[in-house]
C-alpha cells in the first residue's frame, strides 16, 4: 500500500522506512510503517 499511495503522489520510490509494532492487548498487536516518498528532479 505505501508503493500506491506514493505513486499517487507520482513518486518513484519510497525511502527510509521504519517499522513499529506494539502489543495493545493479548493477542492484538498493531504494526505501522512510513517513509518517505521520492520522485524524479524537478530541474
Amino acid at each position: 500500500r505505501m508503493q500506491e499511495d506514493a505513486a499517487l503522489l507520482d513518486a518513484t520510490m519510497v525511502v527510509g522506512v521504519r517499522f513499529a509494532s506494539s502489543m495493545i492487548t493479548q493477542g492484538v498487536s498493531e504494526m505501522v510503517a512510513w517513509g518517505t516518498a521520492v520522485g524524479p528532479d524537478q530541474d
